[in-house]
């Protein structure tokens, strides 16, 4: 190369241009990887500046990330060409960040050392490696405790990047969320609150300060537009450990709340309502009163009564549906079986009674039974008083451990008679084996069927009896999810609301 040099300088001395002169500085040079090397022609060539400028750059470096050897190709006029030799290097770690500085596992949690990464990049060509320190992909944590650890990301040409990571290792905390949340449609937006007081969240370490990181995230939730969504609640304590539950969120417009809560009666056995103060519904179902809740209910209880060959028996009913043509009510099994041979009475809360009745059967072993009452049957103001009936399964399904219940039973000629209580548990195991719900109201003679609500007003359960097979007596109610189901298969109805 140092030919096309010294011909362009004996050229211009046989032109008499002694200023045209060229001499190339250097045959070649090292770059890093990544690096633009510069493409002026003065950076490799001594000369007059208007001999340099006439130099012309024919071929660049087709990829200055790729670690090897290239070349500059520059021409002058018709004299050749020139090389410059490129050694393409890489001496530069790779760049990274942590995820987070400090993770929480809980014992045996695997660790994988690329979910730790983010943002990685190279200035070569070539793929990157994420691995521990000791050159694992992954680690195990079986022991409880603080350790200490290093990420590191290694380049295709060995280069790498650390970078410390804290690891705690503990039980994780433990969210109760419910199933699935049904939200009345409302332009007033819901705050994450609402949402919150029906979560809890409980664990070893922080104890009631765990409460304070729980959090949840909406993600594409839009209380103000009908349809269905995920929400997430999240929990990290002060070891770092997390836990997680995603929730569905169905947003459901005020008139047709109620219908749709009771077609879906599987995911009311784990599901909450939220409403706005929009109306009446929205008023029930946020309002804890008993003494208004009672008020509210008492068009729906019935009495029944009925004399034997041997004496009389008497007991409670609701009602538990209303169609355009007829009305539906529930008791016990027991107290409903002899209707297929006797002739009973029934009351209901204004004062009316009836005997015109169908029988539509029932379920011994669940001790649960129905009656039909038609419409022509019923007096027009009795129909119109239980217009509206105000049982409802709104959130009967997720009552909570010791919220407040109450009954209300009706005797013939007689006030109503509420008592108060507890719940205890929605399924328990009596009676030889059979589940029924439990709680603390009290039941006396004839308050077989009476229903069982909480302190919103919504059905709960039905009481059945009291069992002694524990030290103390239990109240026990039938499940409701029993009284749903065999009322559907006895009547061929569907329960859509009131």
């Amino acid at each position: 190369m140092w030919v096309l040099g010294i011909l362009m300088f004996l050229t211009a001395l046989a032109g008499g241009m002694l200023a045209f002169w060229i001499v190339p500085k250097t045959q070649e040079i090292t770059l890093e990887a990544g690096t633009m090397p510069s493409l002026e022609a003065g950076d490799y060539f001594d000369g007059t500046q208007m001999a340099v400028s006439r130099i012309v750059l024919e071929k660049g470096i087709d990829d200055i990330t790729r670690v090897g050897e290239e070349k500059l190709v520059f021409s002058y006029l018709h004299f050749g060409e020139y090389s410059v030799r490129v050694h393409i290097v890489d001496t530069t770690p790779p760049k990274f960040e942590t995820t987070r500085e400090e993770i929480g596992l809980e014992p045996g949690e695997v660790l994988e050392a690329d979910s730790l990464v983010t943002g990685a990049s190279d200035n070569a060509a070539g793929s990157l490696s994420v691995e521990f320190a000791d050159g694992k992909p992954e680690h195990i944590y079986d022991t409880f405790g603080c350790f200490d650890d290093m990420i590191c990301v290694r380049d295709a040409n060995g280069n790498i990047s650390r970078k410390p990571v804290t690891v705690w290792v503990a039980e994780a905390p433990q969210i109760t969320a419910p199933g699935v949340y049904y939200v009345m449609q409302s332009d007033e937006d819901y705050s994450e609150e609402e949402f919150l007081r029906e979560v809890s969240v409980t664990d070893e370490q922080d104890g009631e300060a765990i409460r304070d990181s729980l959090v949840m995230k909406r993600g594409s939730l839009d209380t103000g537009r009908e349809g269905d969504y995920e929400i997430e609640f999240e929990a990290c304590n002060s070891y770092h450990v997390r836990d997680s539950v995603v929730v569905e969120v169905h947003v459901v417009p005020e008139n047709r709340l109620t219908s749709v809560l009771m077609s879906d009666k599987e995911a009311l056995l784990d599901g909450k309502v939220l409403t706005k103060d929009t109306g009446a519904e929205a008023e029930r179902l946020k309002e804890s009163d008993i003494v208004r809740a009672e008020q509210d209910v008492q068009p729906t209880l019935v009495s029944i009564h009925f004399t034997l060959k041997n004496g009389y028996a008497y007991g409670n009913g609701f009602v538990i549906d209303m169609t355009e043509d007829a009305v539906y009510i529930a008791s016990n099994y027991h107290v409903l079986a002899p209707f297929e041979k006797e002739q009973a009475v029934l009351t209901f809360y204004p004062g009316y009674h009836t005997s015109a009745y169908t029988f539509l059967g029932g379920n011994e072993e669940k001790d649960v039974a129905f009656v039909r009452i038609d419409k022509a049957d019923l007096p027009q103001e009795v129909w119109d008083y239980l217009k509206e009936p105000a049982i409802s399964l709104a959130r009967a399904m997720t009552i909570q451990e010791g919220e407040e219940l109450f009954r209300t039973s009706l005797f013939v000629n007689k006030p109503t008679h509420t008592e108060e209580g507890y719940f205890s548990a929605y399924e328990s195991r009596i009676f030889n084996g059979s589940t029924f719900t439990t709680f603390s109201v009290k039941i006396e003679q004839g308050d077989s069927g009476s229903a069982v609500f909480d302190s919103h007003g919504y059905l709960i359960s039905m009481c059945a009896g009291v069992s002694h097979e524990e030290k103390e007596d239990q109240m026990c109610g039938v499940q409701l999810k029993w009284i749903l189901a065999e009322y559907e298969r006895c009547s061929g109805n569907k329960i859509y609301g009131f």
